[in-house]
């Protein structure tokens, strides 16, 4: 039930932060959070959501499932713990030193790239 409304409500911020003209770098790392999010979700729920509701799933289907969904759902976890702490620090140098953009030219890539490469 919980997954449910996560998943709403990533996919609404997905639809609205995709849609806007205005791709700043704090924008692309909230797509990329609320992606690596879904995917985290998705996964949990067909890993141990489904075999909980529908018994006949815990056999076969679950033991041929695992050792394709469980790595998928760790690359989502560790996905949106980077992607938060690439947040955190792109809002730290924003707040605490925000003409440091304009001298080095950072863009949005130099936070998406490392996240995704280490998740």
């Amino acid at each position: 039930m919980v997954a449910c409304f996560g998943l709403i409500g990533n996919l609404l911020s997905f639809i609205i932060l995709s849609t806007q003209e205005a791709h700043k770098t704090f924008h692309n790392l909230l797509l990329l959070l609320s992606i690596f999010d879904m995917v985290y979700l998705v996964t949990s729920v067909c890993l141990f959501a489904l075999p909980r509701l529908i018994t006949d799933l815990l056999g076969t289907f679950h033991l041929l499932s695992l050792p394709i969904i469980l790595p998928i759902a760790h690359i989502g976890m560790v996905g949106s713990i980077y992607s938060t702490l690439a947040l955190s620090v792109e809002r730290y140098l924003a707040v605490v030193h925000p003409f440091l953009k304009f001298r080095y030219h950072y863009s949005a890539r130099h936070f998406i790239v490392p996240v995704v490469l280490y998740s």
